[in-house]
């Protein structure tokens, strides 16, 4: 990856909007909001993918306790709340969701990245991809 500045927050999110593309644009997606999911699934994915995709390093997880916890994922799931990235729902049961919001210019500002970041790098573009695939169908909600 060439972007020296991007955060795990930022490939999480950008990860999210890939699913969301890929899937199908037109759709809502609506992913889990347990907390314990997606550590769980982060966690998971950020073992299997960190050694191409670098910002994963900086989540650090704490196994000990009930599921792997990460206040580092914690801090960028805010950070991707806060800037209207993600937006969190909740339902009248008390289950909450989480939704990528998608823009009009979404799908050419992602390939404008993915070029940038892996115009020579086909490791890591499957990587992203892949990355993208397990953490959306892990956490989407049927």
């Amino acid at each position: 990856m060439q972007d020296q500045d991007i955060t795990a927050a930022k490939l999480i999110g950008l990860a999210l909007e890939e699913y969301c593309l890929v899937t199908n644009p037109k759709q809502s997606h609506h992913f889990s909001g347990s907390t314990e999911k997606i550590h769980h699934t982060i966690h998971a994915a950020s073992q299997k993918y960190s050694h191409v995709l670098l910002p994963l390093k900086d989540l650090h997880f704490a196994t000990a306790g009930v599921y792997p916890y990460s206040s580092e994922l914690f801090t960028a799931l805010w950070m991707l709340t806060e800037s209207g990235i993600l937006i969190t729902f909740w339902g009248s049961n008390g289950e909450n969701w989480i939704e990528r919001s998608i823009a009009t210019d979404s799908q050419t500002c992602l390939d404008r990245w993915k070029q940038e970041n892996f115009a020579d790098n086909f490791e890591g573009l499957t990587a992203f991809r892949n990355f993208a695939k397990d953490i959306g169908d892990a956490l989407l909600l049927q």
